[in-house]
Parts: C-alpha cells; sequence; structure tokens
C-alpha cells in the first residue's frame, strides 16, 4: 500500500510521512527529556507535525530530486558531492528554519506575541546553528553514505527523516552501544576516505583493514570515549573557562598520548599486502614506530585538535560529545594517510 500510494502521489505521501516522524520525534524528546513540572504539549506536538509535513516532506523531495539530477550516478565522486552539499546548503538551512519555527512554538505561561516568539527563535537559531551543525555531521555522514549509496530516491526524505528518530531513541535507551556503533561506522568511513584517495598506486583496496579499523573504533574507542567524557564531567561539571581548560588539558595529555599509541599499535597488526611477518612481530614493530611517531603526531594534532575541543567541552552536549569527538577522526585520518603516503611509509597513523 504505502510504495502504491509512494508512486501514486510521492510529494503528499513523503509529507504526510515526514510529518509523522517529526511528530513521533517530539514525542519521544517530550516524553524522555522535558524538564520536570513541565506538561507535555500538545501544541507542540502538533505544530512539530505540521512543520515535518507541510515544509520538511516537501522539500526533501524536490532536494533529493534536484541532487539526483546534477549527479546520476551512484560511484564515489557523485556520492561524494551529493553528501557535501547535503551537509553544508542543506543542513544549514534546515536548522535556522526549524529552530526558527520552534521559537514560534508557545511556551507555558509566555505571553508575548508571535512576531517577538519568532525573533527570538531566529537569534537562537543563530546562536545555536554551529554547534548543532558540527554535532550533526558526525552522525549524519555515516548515514547519508546509506542514503545516497544504497537508497533508491524515492525512499531518501522518508529515511533521512527517520534518522533524527532513530538516533536520538537508541542514544537515550542504549547510550554505550550506539556511541560504540557511531564511532565504528565513523572510523570505518574515515578508513575509506583514506584508503580510496590516499593508498599508493598499485595498491588494492583492504577490506580487511577497513574492517578491523571500524572494529577497533567500535570496540575499543566507543566505549572508552564514553567512560572517558563521563569522567571528566563529573570531575569539571561547569561549563566555565576555567573548567574547561581544565578538560582540554586531561584530553591533550593524557587521552591524546594512549590513543595514539593504542591505534597506531593495533594499526601494525593490520597486515599489509605480502607480509608475511607473524602477528607478534608486526606488533613489537608497530609498538617501535608508535613510539618514534608519537611526539610528531602529537603536536600536529593540537593544531587541529586544540580548536575543535573548544567547541567540544565548550558548546556541545555531554551524550554528543563521544560522536563529535570520533567523528574529527575523519578528517584527521584522511590528513594523516596523505601524510604517510607521501612519505612512502608503509603503515597509516591516526590520532583520535
Amino acid at each position: 500500500m504505502y510504495n502504491r500510494w509512494l508512486h501514486k502521489h510521492p510529494i503528499l505521501t513523503k509529507s504526510i510521512t515526514t510529518g509523522c516522524i517529526f511528530g513521533v520525534g517530539d514525542f519521544i524528546a517530550q516524553t524522555f527529556f522535558r524538564e520536570e513540572n513541565t506538561e507535555f504539549s500538545l501544541v507542540r506536538l502538533a505544530m512539530t507535525s505540521t512543520y515535518g509535513c507541510v515544509f520538511q516532506g516537501p522539500l526533501l523531495h524536490f532536494w533529493f530530486g534536484r541532487l539526483e539530477s546534477l549527479w546520476p550516478a551512484s560511484n564515489v565522486q557523485s556520492i561524494l558531492k551529493k553528501m557535501m552539499m547535503q551537509q553544508t546548503a542543506f543542513a544549514t538551512i534546515s536548522i535556522m528554519a526549524f529552530n526558527s519555527f520552534a521559537g514560534c512554538i508557545p511556551a507555558p505561561n509566555d505571553d508575548k506575541p508571535l512576531n517577538e516568539r519568532f525573533a527570538v527563535g531566529v537569534d537562537k537559531a543563530i546562536e545555536r546553528m554551529p554547534s548543532i551543525w558540527m554535532a550533526g555531521n558526525y552522525f549524519w555522514i555515516p548515514m547519508n553514505v546509506l542514503i545516497f549509496g544504497f537508497t533508491p530516491l524515492p525512499l531518501r526524505p522518508v529515511v533521512s527523516s527517520s534518522g533524527n528518530i532513530m538516533f536520538n531513541r537508541w542514544l537515550h535507551k542504549h547510550p554505550i552501544l550506539t556511541k560504540s556503533i557511531t564511532t565504528g561506522c565513523i572510523f570505518g568511513v574515515g578508513d575509506f576516505i583514506a584508503q580510496m584517495f590516499f593508498r599508493q598506486e598499485n595498491t588494492e583496496f583492504s577490506l580487511v583493514r577497513l574492517g578491523m579499523t571500524s572494529s577497533y573504533g567500535c570496540v575499543l574507542q566507543g566505549p572508552f570515549l564514553h567512560f572517558w567524557f563521563g569522567r571528566l564531567e563529573a570531575l569539571w561539571p561547569a561549563s566555565n573557562a576555567k573548567s574547561i581548560m581544565k578538560k582540554m588539558a586531561m584530553h591533550h595529555t593524557v587521552f591524546a598520548a594512549i590513543t595514539i599509541m593504542a591505534f597506531n599499535s593495533f594499526a601494525g597488526c593490520i597486515p599489509a599486502p605480502n607480509d608475511d611477518k607473524p602477528l607478534n612481530e608486526r606488533f613489537a614493530i608497530s609498538v617501535d614506530k608508535s613510539i618514534e611517531r608519537m611526539p610528531s603526531i602529537w603536536m600536529t594534532g593540537n593544531y587541529f585538535w586544540v580548536p575543535l575541543n573548544i567547541l567540544i567541552f565548550g558548546l556541545i552536549p555531554l551524550p554528543l560529545r563521544p560522536v563529535v569527538s570520533s567523528g574529527g577522526n575523519i578528517v584527521w585520518s584522511s590528513y594523516l594517510s596523505y601524510r604517510a603516503n607521501d612519505n612512502k611509509q608503509d603503515v597509516v597513523a591516526q590520532q583520535i
């Protein structure tokens, strides 16, 4: 039935579906995350659903159609172009639009006129947009690989809208598992980009390396980040400059040193083509290389991670910090892979 409606009335079907998805998302948000002594707002639920139905649904329909007409192929180059447009132009528009609209929803005991509420909503949207955009990138990059690479065009608006609900629900119900899977996906995307664009000539794409890198992110880095950020927040819960500087100092000394050594040692265990060394010998060599490279990687990483961690500890909510921190690895691993290839090194170094 749904496929028949989707074929016969595509815009109407996607609009109603998106409205329902936005409504379910707001229902979950109000049920689990509203402040104490605050009643459930049917007005907010209805207006949020209306926004999804009237604005977001039709916009997603025409947006995905336009992207597909510009880059109809399903190769890596076309997918990356569509993802770049999605993460820049569309994300900015939708974040600004929804937050401005949300400001028009009347809060309890709020007697401000509509035009004043809208003005306040626009100001808040401008203030929040950079942190929301940055946090969203590290969820939506793996999601958009799925959307643009594997999802048929008619279903892309539905899958895109559903991502908001799924991630928030899973993050609340299974925080460690959700962050671990997300971190594993991010590590996989980072290694995919590194291998596609920066591997040496005459070197084949390694699915073994991709799988092991993703497994490292999922099994080790994701859970470690969850408990690490939780511990830092317990030690210095305030958001003032002093607390942020303490958390950054710990992050850039203790955490950075551990993760640089851990990942480079792990990466050395990944078998390279025509490498017949036993596992214990590869591990011993990788530990030596990790010790040798660690100071230069740590110093270079500070230029990238210090500004990002100011954002993480100053503006990003605690549940999203592991995702944002791991997401930085996509950019960072690409840079280090390029450096490794330029220097004729065999093992790609990555810092988290």
